[in-house]
């Protein structure tokens, strides 16, 4: 075959077309001939997924790029097609290289196109934010249902837990508490992890060992460990100091080294505060019936003469409807318990006797009232908000003798119940029933 039949020809066919196609295409150009009016295509806006094969469908600026993409390619790819049907062999190898080089150029700005970037909208904390999306690096420990989780840290902002819990470690030292209104000894002592008896040792000067003392705004020292705060006096050595609080020497030094930073056998700085751990010593207690009976001028609610009166049956009720205790608990340091009260909640006597004491007392009790049992037991209701007997009135066990409140030395409301058989501070709990 020569060169001059390998000139380029006619196309003579076009691609097959199925017969429906073909004949529906016929129909089209037949009707357009008739009417020499051209068409607009019909717009449909069904979605490609849907299955039909629309003339126009919806773009959405996600997909846009995409699409110009792959159009771009199917148009290149056509347009060797046709000039390959229409030359010879040797044009057919040239325009071969030639459609491949378009299309590779094609494809790889197709995916510059697709990869490039795009604005968008990321929601974060409730704030809509416009950004570029980057490529960001997937860290594959965090893949949830989905795919990878990327977390924007620097828009993610923590929050705070209204349930922290105070890690149990030890203080580097003595700390500083103002005591909140409502407050008592325990309370405060279970907050650092400490017995209450430790905080009132560490505040003497303040509490005097008495919790009633306790005011709100008042600042108290806190230790790092239950024992003694002791500030080293000349002629002090870590033998004595451990003496005089029952400990041993070897507490100071060793399990107390975090805070004396002392050597073994180093003699402590006088006027240092030294930490003594599981150190005691007695308790200055104060006596109420001394203080009632014996001081009679400093408190207005002593009774003056009282006869004999009604004789207790041995058993005693609560003195109040609540069976439970608010505050502080018996112990050496507090010769009551305080029972869980409201402001004019009803106290009751809580057996049959003989008002001794009905009015105020200035060694923190409020007002205070005082039954004499007529058998050696004596109970005591103090804090109260209202008084409702007087100086040597008879009462049966129930009588309604007062309502409860927070004066005297009192954070809050609660009742503080006492007894004492001949003089001798009891434990309410060995007397009272059952809860």
């Amino acid at each position: 075959m020569s060169e001059t039949e390998l000139a380029p020809r006619r196309i003579a066919h076009r691609r097959a077309q199925p017969l429906a196609e073909a004949s529906a295409a016929k129909s089209i150009d037949a009707r357009r001939e008739n009417t020499h009016t051209p068409e607009a295509p019909a717009r449909v806006t069904t979605s490609v997924a849907s299955g039909s094969n629309p003339d126009w469908v919806e773009l959405t600026p996600s997909s846009f790029n995409s699409i110009i993409a792959r159009l771009f390619a199917r148009t290149i790819v056509q347009f060797g097609e046709t000039a390959w049907l229409a030359t010879g062999d040797r044009a057919k190898a040239t325009l071969l290289r030639f459609t491949s080089h378009i299309v590779i150029l094609a494809v790889v700005l197709g995916a510059a196109v697709i990869a490039g970037t795009a604005p968008t909208q990321r929601v974060l904390a409730g704030n809509t934010i416009n950004s570029v999306q980057k490529p960001v690096a997937v860290d594959e420990t965090f893949i949830g249902e989905g795919g990878p989780i990327v977390i924007d840290q620097l828009s993610v902002s923590p929050m705070a837990n209204p349930f922290t819990i105070v890690p149990n470690r030890p203080r580097k030292g003595i700390v500083v508490y103002t005591v909140q209104p409502n407050d008592t000894l325990s309370q405060i002592a279970y907050l650092y992890g400490l017995k209450p008896e430790t905080v009132l040792w560490a505040n003497t000067d303040v509490l005097h060992d008495d919790p009633h003392y306790l005011t709100p705004g008042m600042e108290l020292k806190i230790p790092p460990v239950d024992g003694i705060i002791y500030i080293v006096q000349s002629g002090d050595t870590v033998d004595s100091i451990a003496t005089k609080y029952k400990a041993t020497a070897d507490a100071i030094y060793t399990d107390g080294a975090l805070w004396n930073q002392l050597q073994p056998g180093q003699l402590p700085v006088v006027g240092s505060v030294l930490i003594v751990p599981g150190g005691s010593r007695e308790f200055q207690i104060v006596n109420l019936v001394a203080q009632t009976f014996f001081n009679s001028q400093s408190n207005s609610g002593f009774c003056k003469n009282v006869a004999p009166g009604l004789i207790g049956t041995g058993t005693f009720i609560w003195p109040i409807q609540q069976h439970w205790v608010s505050g502080n608990n018996y112990a050496p340091w507090h010769p009551g318990i305080d029972l869980a009260a409201h402001t004019g909640d009803q106290v009751y006597a809580v057996d049959n006797g003989i008002v001794i004491y009905a009015g105020g007392n200035n060694s923190g009790y409020g007002n205070l009232v005082v039954i004499d049992h007529g058998n050696g037991w004596i109970s005591y209701y103090a804090h109260n908000s209202i008084i409702l007997v007087t100086c040597g009135q008879n009462v049966t066990q129930g009588t309604v003798i007062s309502a409860a409140g927070s004066t005297g030395r009192s954070t809050g409301p609660h009742l503080h119940f006492e007894t004492r058989f001949n003089d001798v501070p009891q434990n309410p709990f060995n007397v009272l029933p059952p809860p």
